[in-house]
């Protein structure tokens, strides 16, 4: 991929860190291996409440040819607000996911105990697997193993209600073709199918949160970046229809609007809406250009489907460097949700005047922003990192905000302590800080009135085991939402039967979106 730099003519306003980081900051790790991920943005910041953070990271403390490399695994407390797992040299903490060499992965939380799930892909003398790992209690860092099939690489896990594990992997000999496995019960993977062949490892996988079974992978052909191709199940893998979804329309005239090789993260929201958000760039008569880029969300369900979150970039002679390998100048989206509904996206973007004077290389910054209307519309980005010696990179959101008062968001990231790829002979070794970041929404204009409000102590209760029907007529709404006890929402309802299968025991209430006033109290049981 060719990129040079067109000048661009407007941008979408910055508001700046001030010279520090929003927030707070916590150091839960570090890594020599400082090229985190091929593709996409694969998550690895989950919550699990009540218990906690799951963090994850590609983890080495040694120089090429990291013989330690792991999957390295923290956990923050929700209880004691604190991390598990701390050293008094940051490279220390954490704890090794795996007992091999092992890498390229990424963590689900488990809907009905909490543990973490985990994903890596280990080569042994027959072949490169996929093998899961499961915590045996929130936090613990102890795990159990589930080896996949031979000869697939670079796993992407999403789990579903039923947790079963859903895994997107590639093939291991031409390293062309996306493939599709699960693990239903554990110990039984099922025979793995080829979705497409996107040439790159650009692939991300995500389950939906309800009862509706969707799956979604999504991909880029890395020869043409024309669109996304998104295969999508309803029967939990059975079978999958493939489509193209076109790209938004980034760009004027005679410049085409290509979809990044690093940008297409796929999530689906407590509806079961599937939302995509991705990184794009302009070509123009076949030459790529690194900017004006833009971070682009699409959703199903919204007229229209595209809507621009960020447009970057700066007028040419201001560029002084280059952005390096692989990479956009804003690029790797990933996407999560606070109880409210409002959607946030986390990215990278380079800082244009920010040189790394042992690389040359641009250092870049971590940006939020947020959206009240399901995507349709954006607030201007807020920049959480400085501009200072140190390059932000790869950062993921949490799925679920930390509820407040204030709600917080989440992410996570590695701080490269030179710009510039040591695994990629871009600089030299060095030792970076893997960190989250924790931001309160009110930076990004969401107020008390955004959030949904704690319900009253003692409405009416209703006991179930199973399903709950509700019967038209009982509430003055015929929309309902399912909050849990910290006033998250957790499900839409309707009237008739309302399945609960994959919610854990405990006590919800029943509200109505208008005033979100709780009418009823429902506790849950098996």
């Amino acid at each position: 991929m060719c990129h040079v730099i067109l000048t661009i003519l407007s941008l979408t306003a910055t508001t700046p860190a001030l010279g520090n980081y929003a927030g707070r900051v916590d150091t839960v790790g570090g890594t020599t291996y400082d090229w985190q991920l091929s593709g996409p943005v694969k998550r690895t910041l989950v919550s699990a409440p009540p218990y906690g953070l799951h963090c994850l990271w590609l983890y080495s403390a040694l120089p090429d040819p990291f013989t330690d490399r792991n999957m390295r695994y923290n956990f923050y407390d929700f209880t004691t607000r604190s991390w598990h797992f701390l050293a008094t040299e940051f490279i220390g903490s954490g704890c090794n996911v795996y007992s091999q060499r092992s890498g390229f992965g990424n963590l689900q939380a488990d809907p009905v105990t909490g543990v973490a799930w985990i994903v890596a892909h280990i080569a042994t003398s027959t072949g490169t697997n996929p093998v899961l790992a499961r915590d045996l209690q929130p936090g613990a860092g102890i795990f159990e193993f589930s080896w996949g099939p031979d000869s697939l690489l670079w796993p992407v896990l999403a789990l579903d209600p039923d947790r079963c594990a859903h895994v997107a992997v590639m093939d291991d000999g031409q390293r062309e073709q996306v493939i599709y496995t699960s693990c239903p019960d554990w110990q039984n993977w099922t025979t793995p199918r080829t979705l497409g062949e996107p040439g790159y490892p650009s692939f991300n996988i995500a389950t939906a949160p309800d009862n509706s079974r969707k799956i979604a992978v999504t991909w880029v052909n890395w020869e043409t970046q024309d669109s996304i191709y998104l295969a999508l199940s309803r029967d939990g893998g059975a079978t999958w229809e493939t489509e193209r979804l076109a790209p938004p329309r980034a760009y004027l005239g005679d410049t085409l609007t290509c979809i990044s090789l690093f940008g297409p993260f796929p999530w689906f929201d407590h509806q079961g809406w599937l939302h995509i958000v991705t990184d794009v760039y302009p070509v123009i008569n076949d030459t790529d250009y690194i900017v004006p880029a833009g971070i682009w969300h699409w959703c199903e369900v919204n007229e229209p489907q595209w809507s621009q979150v960020r447009r970057a970039g700066c007028r040419l002679e201001v560029i002084r460097a280059p952005i390096g390998y692989n990479v956009n100048y804003c690029c790797h989206p990933s996407i999560g949700t606070d109880a409210a509904g409002n959607l946030y996206v986390a990215w990278e973007e380079f800082d244009s005047l920010n040189v790394e004077p042992q690389t040359n290389l641009l250092r870049a910054n971590i940006l939020l922003a947020v959206s009240t209307d399901n995507g349709e519309s954006w607030s201007p980005a807020l920049q959480i990192t400085p501009s200072n010696e140190i390059s932000h990179r790869f950062p993921c959101i949490v799925d679920r905000l930390l509820a407040g008062p204030p709600d917080t968001i989440a992410v996570v990231y590695m701080m490269d302590s030179t710009a510039g790829f040591y695994v990629q002979n871009q600089g030299p070794m060095s030792t970076n800080p893997v960190v989250c970041q924790f931001v309160p929404v009110s930076l990004l204009g969401i107020s008390e009135a955004d959030r949904n409000p704690t319900p009253p102590a003692e409405p009416a209760t209703t006991i179930t085991r199973g399903p709950l029907k509700l019967s038209p007529g009982i509430f003055s709404s015929s929309s309902l939402l399912l909050i849990d006890a910290c006033g998250r929402r957790v499900l839409a309802l309707q009237p008739g039967i309302n399945s609960l299968s994959h919610l854990a025991p405990g006590i919800y209430f029943i509200t109505e979106p208008e005033g979100a006033r709780a009418t009823r109290k429902l506790v849950l049981t098996k």
